[in-house]
């Protein structure tokens, strides 16, 4: 699969991107060959064996969030891995699944809806930024198999710029999600022997909150794309939330 009804990368980038399409657009006019702008160089691909021979990241239960072998397990998966999984962690699990529900309503609307939010650039103070992701780091030559959306959590931000389909739901999720944030960066600071939280620090570790949405269309050949690049993220802390199908690979 090495060639595309697509012939120029001006006709694919304006498609997915310009015209606010996404990768989603692809899927839905039947691709069955992957367009050369979405192939990832061989060195840039996930080898099944790399992901098989892997230790499994740390999963840590949260139910007893105050017990010291519980933050003493956090420092150290963080210490080790920078990653690892949090369980009982508190947030119900029907605003999880309301989210979930959420986001494939918002990608599953047609893609002359979806185009109202679509930006080409964008500022920390704006609300939403629509496709933001698919075409990756600008010195990159291939584009990432996903679509995103972000939601911009600051207070001086107006939710009701954000699309219906996954206002309350954005706004219901970061009401559990921030302390469950502010929590995990207590213990974190703890482990780095900052033992009394100065809360005029919290401005700063909390800093710009957004919660970005990614949707990953099914693909005609997985083994040659890739939903999201190596990379790391810029953030203090991410809290990141998968479907069932799953897919995550550290």
């Amino acid at each position: 699969m090495t060639s595309s009804k697509f012939e120029s990368n001006d006709d694919i980038l304006d498609f997915i991107i310009k015209k606010a399409n996404g990768i989603k657009g692809l899927v839905d006019k039947s691709l069955e060959i992957i367009p050369n702008q979405c192939i990832q160089p061989k060195e840039h691909r996930l080898e099944k064996s790399q992901i098989d021979n892997q230790e499994s990241i740390p999963t840590i239960d949260l139910s007893n969030f105050d017990d010291l072998n519980v933050k003493k397990s956090i420092q150290e998966a963080a210490r080790k891995w920078g990653f690892f999984q949090i369980i009982n962690h508190g947030i119900p699990i029907e605003v999880l699944e309301d989210l979930k529900d959420a986001a494939h309503k918002f990608f599953e609307l047609p893609t002359e809806e979806k185009v109202k939010y679509y930006k080409e650039s964008f500022s920390a103070g704006e609300s939403v930024l629509m496709f933001w992701s698919a075409i990756g780091d600008k010195n990159e030559k291939s584009l990432e198999w996903r679509d995103s959306i972000k939601h911009g959590c600051n207070p001086e931000n107006d939710s009701n710029l954000w699309p219906s389909q996954t206002r309350n739901q954005v706004l219901e999720y970061q009401k559990w999600a921030t302390p469950l944030a502010k929590k995990l960066l207590e213990v974190l600071l703890k482990g780095l022997n900052v033992n009394d939280f100065d809360e005029s620090l919290e401005p700063l570790l909390m800093g710009t909150m957004a919660i970005n949405i990614n949707y990953y269309p099914p693909c005609p050949d997985p083994s040659i794309t890739i939903g999201a690049r190596r990379h790391c993220d810029v953030s203090c802390i991410t809290l990141l939330f998968q479907d069932d199908m799953g897919g995550l690979y550290v």
